[in-house]
């Protein structure tokens, strides 16, 4: 069985002002930078967006989101249930669009640790990037997330309701989000830190 890689990238990028995925990086775009990291890893690797974004460059699978309102818990369902159909995948690695830092390190460790245990596991309370496990039991309860008007429809709910694991945060700031135009030209700025991952931290 394999681990399936998901690019985060249908959210309206409202604080932005535009689609985070198409920001430019380097000769390429942010979704296609993400995208890439990632295929360094893995064979499989999906993105999720919504039916009326553009995606510049040729991915191994779109995966369009239900509703557009519903923050990420909409495009991991739409994947999650794609995996469980396809019987191929024992674990989705999901990836947000607007960390423009990620290192392959900070991958690896998700990995290793999502693999070992097949529990979700995240960074401390960044509970994206996120290894989780493809099981009938966690599409289901995203599922009744999603249908249920009052429920806070977050990630973190699917993290501890699953027993989730807390890796330390990275001596880096490969974590770093970009959700405006200012982190983003901050982060062009400022030249990337370095270092490694601490020890698992429950």
């Amino acid at each position: 069985m394999e681990t399936l890689g998901l690019v985060l990238a249908g959210g309206n990028s409202s604080r932005m002002g535009q689609d985070k995925a198409l920001l430019p990086v380097g000769d390429h775009t942010l979704a296609e930078h993400i995208y890439c990291l990632m295929k360094e890893r893995l064979d499989h690797v999906w993105v999720s967006r919504q039916k009326d974004q553009p995606l510049p460059f040729a991915a191994d699978r779109v995966v369009f989101d239900k509703s557009r309102v519903k923050g990420p818990l909409s495009g991991i369902s739409a994947a999650l249930k794609a995996a469980l159909k396809s019987d191929q995948y024992e674990g989705l690695l999901i990836i947000p669009v607007d960390m423009p830092r990620l290192t392959d390190e900070t991958l690896v460790a998700l990995l290793q640790e999502g693999r070992r245990l097949q529990r979700p596991v995240c960074y401390g309370k960044h509970y994206i990037p996120l290894y989780l496990p493809v099981s009938s039991a966690i599409s289901d309860f995203i599922s009744d997330q999603l249908n249920d008007p009052g429920s806070r429809r977050s990630v973190a709910s699917v993290f501890y309701q699953f027993d989730g694991l807390q890796l330390a945060e990275p001596h880096n700031d490969s974590l770093t989000n970009t959700n405006t135009m200012a982190e983003w030209q901050a982060v062009q700025e400022t030249p990337q830190t370095t270092g490694k991952a601490n020890d698992t931290a429950e």
